[in-house]
Formats: C-alpha cells, structure tokens, sequence
C-alpha cells in the first residue's frame, strides 16, 4: 500500500482477541503523564462480525480513526463487562496522518447488550498520547455467549460438597474453569480444569471437608458466580442447607461463650472466661488457644488451656486475667482473633475471627493493687469579666488502690512562679489541695505536675499532669448597623457582625420578635399591618461581656399588586404566574388544570394539574384552589441534557402536607433500571451525587413496587418512567436493583411505619388590608381587600360589599375601618335612625327600596317635619 493513500488501514494485532485483565495490572504497566498532541482519535465506531462463518457474530470490532505523528503506539481498550475489566492490547506502527485501525474483542468473553469503554493510547516508551472514558457502544441483542449455564445442582459425596453445572457451550477445548460459593462475607471456590464441547454437558466442581469445615459456616451457600476461560457468569443462586459439621474428618471447635467470673465476690471480675464446646474425635490430649484482642485490634492475651478428654462433646474454658484488662483500659465486646485446637500436639481446627464477646467496661475487672496520682486544677471566674485578681486550687490525689510514698510535686506557671512540695504518704482516695491567690494578671498558664521523676510505680501514668490556660476576658465589639427603608411585605434581613480578641463562640440578639435568627442573621418578613418607624437594639455576647449598637427601621404602606400581570387582584387570584413563569431547560411547556389551558381566570376547587412536554406529561398532582393559592413564579424544570442519562429537576413548588406529585422520566439509557431521587430542593444536576448516597437521596429500582415511600414504574408505550410519591423532586436514571429481602427482614419490617418527606411550607399569617368603603351605589358598599403576606395559603378573607343606607353613606369615614372587618356598623335592614324633638328618639323608618330620587324626597319630608316640631317647642319655650 503506498505512502500518498489518504488513509492506511492496519490490522496489527498483536493480542488479536480480548483478555480479562486487572485495572490494577493495567495502571502498572503505563506512565499517565500529560498527553502530548501526537496523537488524537477522530472518530469512533463500533459493529459485529461472523468470524468464523456459523451465521451468528462472535467478534466485536471496535473501528477508530486517527490523526497522528509517525510512531508506534500501544492502543489498550478496556470495557467494563459484568463488573470486571475485558481489555484489548496492542501494539501498531503507525504513519504520519490519519489512519484507520481495528480492535477486536471475542463475544465468548461478553455478556451485556450495550458497553461503556475507555481507550489509551502510549508511545513506546509507556508514555501517554491520547485519553478518553466512558465511550458507548451500539447495542447488540445477539452474539455468540460461548459458554451459558442452563442449571445448577449441589449434593453431599461422602465428606465433600459437589456442585454439578448443566452447561452450553458453542466452543470447543480444555478450559480452566472456577466456581465461587460466598458465606456471610467470605468466598471459597473450586478450581477444575475441563474439556469441553459444543453439546450440553455437566461440569462437577468439588469442595473437600477442609475447605468446608474451615469456613465454621452452617447454611446455605450463595453460588455467586462462575468463570470458564476469560469468562465470568454471574449466578446469584442459593445451595442446598449444609453443616460444616458434617464434611468433619477430625475433632472440631463447635461454638463459643463467655461470662465474666467474681472469684472473691468484691463486685469486680477476676477473670473473663472464654469458653468453647469442642466436639473430640476420639480420647486425647487436646489444648485450646485462644487470641482476645479489642474492636480496635489491641491485643489482651493470648492464653491456652490444655486438658485430656474424652471422645464426643466436651465444655473447654480458658480464663483471661480480669486486672490485665483494666490495666490496658481496654472496653468491650472482645473479638477471639483466632482460636485453634490441638489434639496431641497436632493442629485439628483453626477459626478466625472466632467470637465476639458480650460487651463489657474495663472497670467491670478486678483493679491492680498500685496507687495512681492524679492532678486537678480549678479557677475562679472574675478572668471573664475582665478583672485580673483571680484564685487557682490544685489539686493532687492519689486515686489508686494503694498507698502512695513521698510523693514529689510541681506547681508553676509560664513565668516565674514555682512552687514545689515533697507529701510523705497519700492514702487510697485521699489528697491535697493548694490555694494560690494571683493579683493583676494578664494572659497566663499554670501547670500541676505529680512525680516528676516517674519514681512511683503507678496503675495508671497518664494522668499525672494537669494544665489550666487563663485569659483575660475582653468585650466583643459590634459592628455599626445601617438604618432600614423598606414598603410592607419586603423581606428585611439584617447580617450582624462582630470583632473578638479572645476569639470567643458569640451570639447575637435583635429586641424585636418580628425576627428570625439564624446565628448572626436576622430576617423579617413584614406583613401589610407592619407600617411604622422601629427603634431596634442590637447585641453580641460572649457568655459573659456585651455589645450592643441602635439602628432604625422604617416600613412604608405597599400599593396593592397584580404580581403576573393577568388581570386578576392577587387578593382572589388562585394561580400566580403561568407557562412564561417557569424556568426550562429542553422543554415545549405546556400546563393544564384539568382540561383547561386558561390560567388567566378564577380558578376553585380541586384540579389536576398537569405539566406537558408537546404531547407528553413530564408531571403532575392534585391541588386544591380553594384552600391554596398556585403560584408558578419560582418553578424550574429542567431535563437531561440531549443524548445523556435521563435525568429531571422539579423544584420551586411547595405542595400543601400530604400532597406527592408524580414525574415522568425519559429512559435514556436501557441498561439502567432504577433511579435515584433527592429530596430536597434541587437546581442542578450535579447536586445529586454520583453514587446516590448523599442526604435525602433514595435509590428504588423500577418494578412498580413501593421503595422508601415512591414507586418506579416504566411505561413502555412512551418510553418513560412514571416516579410516584415525590414531595421535592430531583431524580435521575440509576443502575440499582433492591436487595432480596428474608423472611426475618420482612417480619421485622411489618412493625415498622416509613414517612415520607414533608412540604417544608412555613406558616403564613394573612394580613388583609382594606380600602375606603366606596359611596353607596344602588344600595351597595364596595371596598377592596388584598393580603400584604402575600401568602401561599390565605386565612379568612374580609367583606369586599355591604348593603348601605343614607346615615352609612354619611358617615362612612367613621364606621368603616379601612384594615380591619366592622360589619356590626351596618343595618342588614336598611334602616335609617333619626334623633326626633327632645325626648324623642329611636325613629326607625323602612325606606322603600326604590329610586334615589324618591328616597330624596321622603327624607327631605321627613327632615321638614322634623324640623318644624322643634320650631313649636322652641316658641313655646
């Protein structure tokens, strides 16, 4: 092929098929340095042959196309394939330009459908050139398996276990194969080699006693998997029941106890017995070794016990020394590290990690007989309010179980203070104390020390030191706080920040209740009865000296709002906000309360609300209008980016207590059939983290049933995931299959109750406001009432209309309150009241519900009337 071709097609292989290999190999054998621009692949692709002419494909080629310099080059190609590395190795010489090239991969070693690889590409001296993970393949549904399971059998032969596996097999060879059994975290396994053709066949694998009576495991094995050739098969299936007990050939260690022995009754144990049954072949000496270490692997003791016994089961205790363990001040439960039994000098039975003791306290075994020093040091007080004389106790006492001999203490601070003192004896539990008046300190140490010279022998050394570190208090300064301008139903925070010297934990206070704190941050969410000028008194402390500063705040009346501009008062407006309101990523939105698309009308009652892509519903919950308001404005909903794993966010939308709403996922990627949801307040993907083990997050598999409160449940008529039970919503395509659940899990489970997440909708008080009762018109008041909370969920809302008369009209300013409901002042009746002649008084007339302009007149005849009865009385006067 000549050099001017625009590209060479090599077919260099020098491993020419896929081998399993570690990661750990691989990552030893390559220097990862920094690429260097010598290389680069331009293009992938991916696709099936029938290498050797059978009609099924048995080689997955992988085609790459590269850009290179001249060289040669490793390429390494490694996919990810029943949780283990099948790798492609090698080795091209490669000319200047772009050159296509192949790596091929034996489907006898696959067994997925769809593969992630990674591709690396090394100069000849392990050096990297190019890089890059996580490449998918094409899906395929069909290949060559070469080897495929069709059963499982398992049976006791005299002392051993066999496992007898149907197989099918489309090669033909001898193949090493390897069959693992696994037990409560261990595995043991059975290596054959086998010769195998391309008919159904069984292949036999064999555990000998030692291999099962070395596990100490009684149950059913799990046959974890399989691996014939390069080629794992994952089984998951379970063995018959088995007892070591039963493939014994020899003497054996069947159980353990323990228990704790008070040998002088003082309360205290003296020793700790580890005891263990021991199932004896026959008469002869046999000794007990036992390992005693802690949970943090200290060692206790290791002790044997030997004695001559009998053919059959027999008790053998071994007893540990109860003040050794007090004196390591080591706690239980004890873990037997190892345990192994001999018979006749011949090691018959060997545990690890045998037994696990009950729990016990170094303090519950018998004390050493040695004193033990210890050293305290107190002060006084008056250093936190910053005066300088204080009083210093030390304190030496001797709180060991033995008398303690011409004891030699210290006592000295960090300047020049020294003070030092020789007791000739201190009792078991006595002491002495020193008192040290100080005047006009600043910041300075004391220190206590007993037995400088380590001349007594103690229980305990640890504790013959004391230091007490003194600083004078200073005041915590705080800083200036701006004043406040702000309209009614602004959100008012306030941040206070303060300087310590001493460093100190402080705490800040407002003197107005209004406020919420969150350590130096205060915040007020004012209402619409909150107009007015505040004097406020800030503080910071430090437990025992403060500061405060004065700022003011002014709260202006706020105008009343058609926040989403649709022609409805926010005061009876249901539904705040429409499809323009909401934030989207990859989204046509579209939404429904039941079959209408009007949002910019009154809306009652319970709807369903719905939330469309184009045709398809990506959410959806019950919400009822009449109790709550909708409010759209602070809604994001954002889909998977194009061509990646399926994931959405629904976030911004508190839903009332009790109310789930449903998501539909895309599922993107086939091979995953679970999700992992994140209950909490999501705003982008990358909060919800990569192994979903974060806070609030669950992983459910897909199979329609109830999982942690939600259910998955795939729909394949649009190829979605429908995820129930959701009260915050970030959920995203996961690989996860739930555990197989036991008869004692699930009898444990049916006396235990799940919740779900609640809404996290804070309480709202609604503070209605009212305009001016407007004049009478046809016999009717109006006004307009808004809530200045603006709340989600609005309390009780005032009269907007009342029935009104002459006298009402009059005097409206006076019997209407324009921020709070006075309907008492009203007549329903219509009634006007008139004050007649002197003596005279409670004149009720009914007006006749007719024209204003007959109204007019009786009440002007009315009033003349009136008006001329007291010009008689007044004449007569």
């Amino acid at each position: 092929m000549s050099r001017g071709l625009g590209a060479l097609v090599i077919f260099m292989l020098l491993i020419p098929v896929g081998y399993p290999i570690s990661m750990r190999e691989l990552l030893s054998r390559y220097s990862f340095s920094a690429p260097a621009h010598a290389m680069n692949v331009t293009d992938y692709n991916d696709y099936m042959v029938d290498k050797d002419g059978n009609g099924v494909n048995d080689t997955l080629v992988i085609e790459l196309t590269s850009n290179n310099a001249k060289g040669s080059y490793y390429f390494v190609a490694s996919l990810i394939d029943m949780n283990r590395y099948v790798t492609n190795q090698s080795y091209m010489a490669l000319e200047e330009g772009i050159n296509r090239l192949n790596l091929t991969f034996s489907t006898f070693l696959l067994s997925q459908n769809q593969y992630n690889y990674s591709l690396r590409i090394f100069n000849s001296t392990y050096s990297t050139k190019f890089r890059k993970d996580r490449i998918p393949t094409n899906f395929y549904s069909y290949f060559e398996e070469g080897f495929k399971v069709t059963g499982l059998s398992d049976y006791q032969d005299e002392k051993a276990l066999k496992v007898s596996v149907e197989l099918n097999s489309t090669a033909n060879g001898t193949f090493e194969a390897a069959l693992f059994l696994s037990y409560n975290n261990s595995i043991i396994y059975s290596k054959e080699n086998f010769t195998i053709n391309s008919t159904p066949q069984n292949l036999t694998f064999s555990f000998g006693n030692a291999t099962i009576m070395d596990s100490h495991y009684s149950g059913k094995f799990n046959i974890s998997s399989i691996r014939i050739g390069g080629k794992a098969l994952r089984i998951g299936s379970e063995t018959s029941y088995y007892s070591y007990r039963d493939f014994a050939a020899g003497s054996y260690i069947i159980d353990f106890s323990d228990a704790g022995a008070d040998t002088d009754s003082d309360g205290k144990y003296d020793l700790l017995e580890i005891s263990a049954n021991i199932n004896a072949s026959r008469a002869d000496d046999y000794a007990l070794k036992i390992a005693l270490y802690d949970q943090l692997d200290n060692p206790i003791e290791t002790k044997n016990r030997t004695m001559e016994l009998t053919g059959g089961v027999t008790l053998l205790t071994v007893g540990i020394n109860g003040s050794m363990i007090y004196s390591k001040r080591l706690n239980g439960p004890f873990i037997v590290k190892y345990a192994e039994l001999h018979q006749n000098g011949t090691i018959a039975d060997r545990v690890e990690d045998a037994y696990v003791t009950s729990n016990y306290n170094y303090n519950d075994f018998e004390t050493p007989s040695f004193p033990d020093m210890g050293v305290k040091i107190s002060s006084s007080d008056w250093h936190h309010y910053g005066i300088g004389n204080i009083t210093m106790n030390v304190t030496f006492e001797n709180i060991g179980n033995s008398h303690a001999f011409n004891i030699m203490t210290e006592i000295f601070d960090n300047f020049t203070f020294l003070r030092s003192n020789k007791t000739v004896l201190l009792g078991s539990g006595s002491g002495i104390t020193y008192q040290i008046a100080f005047q006009n300190i600043t910041d300075f140490e004391l220190a206590a020390i007993a037995d400088p010279a380590n001349a007594l022998d103690e229980s305990n050394e640890s504790n013959n030191i004391a230091r007490l570190v003194v600083k004078m208090n200073k005041k915590p300064i705080l800083a200036d706080v701006n004043n406040v301008t702000a309209n009614e139903t602004d959100i008012i925070t306030i941040n206070l920040s303060a300087s310590d010297q001493n460093n100190d934990a402080l705490s800040y206070s407002i003197n107005l209740s209004s406020f919420t704190k969150n350590s130096s941050l205060f915040i007020w969410h004012t209402g619409t009865i909150d107009n007015g000028n505040y004097t406020i008194k800030a503080a910071v402390s430090d437990g025992y000296l403060n500061d405060s500063k004065i700022f003011h705040i002014v709260i202006l009346d706020a105008p009343e709002k058609d926040a989403d501009n649709d022609g409805i008062n926010d005061s009876i407006d249901n539904v705040i906000g429409d499809e323009r309101s909401v934030n989207v990523s990859r989204i046509n939105l579209s939404i429904h309360l039941d079959s209408s698309r009007n949002l910019s009308v009154i809306h009652n009652g319970s709807k369903r609300v719905r939330f469309s892509d184009g045709n398809f519903i990506i959410a959806e919950f019950d919400f009822n209008l009449s109790k709550y308001k909708l409010n759209l404005t602070n809604l994001t909903i954002k889909r998977q980016p194009e061509n990646s794993t399926g994931s959405l966010i629904f976030s911004g939308l508190n839903l009332p207590d009790g109310t789930t709403k449903n998501l539909y996922l895309d599922r993107i990627n086939e091979s995953l059939n679970g999700v992992c949801i994140k209950n909490s307040e999501v705003l982008i993907l990358s909060e919800i983290s990569t192994n979903c083990d974060g806070p609030n997050e669950f992983k459910i598999e897909c199979d329609g049933t109830e999982q942690s409160s939600y259910a998955c449940i795939y729909n394949a008529t649009i190829g979605k995931y429908k995820i129930e039970g959701l009260s915050h919503s970030g959920v995203m395509q996961f690989s996860y299959s739930k555990p197989a659940i036991s008869a004692s899990q699930v009898s444990a489970s049916s006396s235990v109750s799940t919740a779900g997440g609640g809404s996290g909708i804070e309480p709202c008080d609604s503070g209605w406001q009212c305009t001016e009762w407007s004049e009478c018109i046809d016999g009717l008041m109006t006004r307009k009432c808004i809530d200045t909370s603006q709340c989600a969920f609005q309390g009780k809302k005032p009269s907007e209309s009342e029935q009104c008369n002459a006298s009402v009209k009059e005097n409206q300013g006076e019997s209407t309150n324009g921020n709070q409901e006075n309907p008492e002042v009203h007549e329903k009746e219509n009634k006007t009241l008139l004050s007649g002649p002197a003596g005279i008084s409670g004149f009720a007339f009914n007006l006749p519900k007719t024209g204003t302009f007959l109204n007019a007149i009786l009440i002007g005849s009315i009033l003349s009337i009136t008006a001329f009865a007291i010009w008689k009385l007044v004449k007569k006067i």
